[in-house]
């Protein structure tokens, strides 16, 4: 490798300029290590930072259905109060 490649290639890996051979071959080395964990990193991501889309869809699924029954419970609570309240109007009313 002529000087000029050298120069560029230590400056590419962070080396000084004047690293030696093995320097270079270890930033080599590192580098091929670290693409490798890229690599398995994306291929199975950590469940610690990620959810599986079927269990995110359940989960989302089953809270439209928790949100939907909280709605009929509260409009049937308050039909109940609105009831309640007309009864005993008219109880008052009659007495």
């Amino acid at each position: 490798m002529n000087k000029e490649n050298r120069i560029a290639l230590c400056s590419k890996l962070g080396l000084a300029t004047e690293a030696s051979d093995t320097t270079i071959m270890d930033a080599v080395a590192t580098l091929q290590d670290d693409k490798q964990k890229a690599l398995n990193s994306a291929q199975t991501p950590s469940l610690e930072k990620f959810v599986p889309r079927a269990d995110h869809d359940q989960v989302k699924g089953e809270l439209v259905i928790a949100q939907n029954r909280i709605k009929e419970i509260d409009e049937g609570n308050v039909e109940a109060m609105v009831d309640d309240a007309i009864k005993k109007k008219d109880c008052t009313c009659f007495s």
